[in-house]
């Protein structure tokens, strides 16, 4: 309610809660998706949007680290770092040739993003914790 109220009399549209067709809808008429969210453990919504084809600036926050690949597939900035959003955004919409580019970027980055593809990473990596477990252990 406060933020409708500060950005009142301006282009800005509260959209609400969006699902399905809506949500979807909603992706592909942006051209770039800005997540300044303070929380997000494990960056489903930056993925989302990357499988939409939208480059993403977004607050580096939980999964969102691993997500984003710096001027690749988007930008990130410090949480409350409005600035740097800012600047985030006027790298990407500099034209309408990169945020295609970096729009595709990102669709094939959410592409690798399966649950069994994901599950294999996270495996790997138990199995490298444990194996530098293991060669600790024999060092003693």
């Amino acid at each position: 309610d406060d933020l409708e109220k500060q950005l009142a009399g301006l282009p800005v549209k509260f959209a609400g809660y969006m699902t399905g067709t809506t949500l979807s809808e909603a992706y592909a008429s942006a051209d770039i998706f800005v997540f300044p969210s303070a929380l997000e453990t494990f960056g489903l919504v930056v993925v989302e949007a990357m499988a939409a084809g939208l480059p993403v600036v977004a607050s580096r926050v939980g999964g969102v680290r691993d997500t984003v690949q710096e001027g690749v597939t988007g930008y990130t900035f410090d949480v409350n770092d409005s600035a740097g959003m800012v600047e985030g955004v006027r790298q990407i919409a500099v034209s309408r040739e990169r945020i295609a580019e970096m729009g595709r970027a990102a669709r094939a980055f959410a592409e690798t993003q399966s649950w069994d593809a994901m599950m294999d990473e996270v495996i790997d990596i138990y199995h490298e914790l444990i194996e530098a477990r293991e060669g600790e252990t024999e060092q003693r």
